[in-house]
């Protein structure tokens, strides 16, 4: 066997819009395409892949790896091509989710700010996508005066702007972190209510990586070497990428083995 078939797999987010990257979505991909027979081997015809990742959820700076993909048999090295596809969905997924949480923390800083209890209950809701659909802090402003004429207004307890009855304009949840910022702090400083906005509900973030024009390139390096690597956190809780070594914890878990989805214990 020459040595090139002797690798194994590793990806490493470089986006540098996002210090951190929140990994998810693994486990459904997994059950989803990898639990099914595919090659008749001597893996009980199974993928022969063993794969190592951290616990879905789990925030890691970014430039570390994430997750790593090993060959347990060594003649069907063109499946790592296959896994580039699904761990594309995978870590696009991730960075979808990283920019949620973000905007969520945007939204809460902002919501405190006009109005101060984020235990508010608001009731029933009426959604009002924008007009035009163009997100910009203009077009924000002019909707919520629009919908101010048409529904009247009134003043929260904190002397913000509030569109009667619970009208709201929707945004995607998965809007750029810079723009929502500008738009809360537009609102802000033009005594708008933060609660006037509402992001949209995260599960329609799969259907929308679906028409993600991002590239894997872009956002993700997949490196194939012999040599293995790990995750390793000190501590005080930083994570560090290291060469492997049985004398440190690797933060990577096993989580597929051989056909098998490895289930976290109870």
């Amino acid at each position: 066997m020459s040595n090139k078939n002797k690798v194994f797999s590793y990806y490493v987010p470089n986006d540098t819009e996002f210090k951190e990257i929140t990994f998810f979505g693994l486990n459904a991909i997994i059950k989803k395409y990898l639990s099914r027979i595919i090659i008749k081997n001597k893996f009980n015809n199974y993928f022969p892949l063993e794969i190592k990742a951290i616990p879905e959820g789990t925030s890691v700076p970014t430039n570390n790896v994430l997750l790593t993909i090993k060959l347990t048999d060594e003649r069907y090295f063109h499946l790592f091509a296959y896994m580039n596809l699904l761990i594309n969905d995978v870590l696009l997924l991730s960075r979808k989710i990283t920019q949620l949480l973000e905007n969520k923390l945007l939204y809460e800083r902002y919501f405190l700010l006009t109005n101060g209890n984020l235990d508010d209950n608001i009731g029933f809701i009426y959604y009002h996508t924008l007009r035009n659909n163009k997100i910009v802090i203009e077009g924000i402003i002019d909707n919520l005066r629009l919908l101010e004429d048409t529904y009247g207004s009134l003043a929260n307890g904190y002397g913000y702007t509030v569109i009667n009855d619970n009208h709201k304009i929707w945004l995607p949840c998965d809007i750029d972190k810079n723009l929502f910022d500008d738009i809360l702090n537009k609102l802000y400083i033009n005594n708008w209510s933060t609660e006037n906005l509402i992001l949209e509900p995260y599960t329609n973030l799969v259907e929308k990586m679906k028409n993600d024009p991002t590239s894997f390139g872009d956002r993700y390096s997949v490196n194939y070497k012999k040599e293995n690597l790990m995750l390793i956190k000190d501590d005080n809780g930083n994570f560090d990428t290291v060469e492997y070594s049985e004398y440190n914890d690797n933060e990577l878990k096993l989580v597929f083995d051989n056909g098998y989805l490895i289930e976290k214990e109870k």
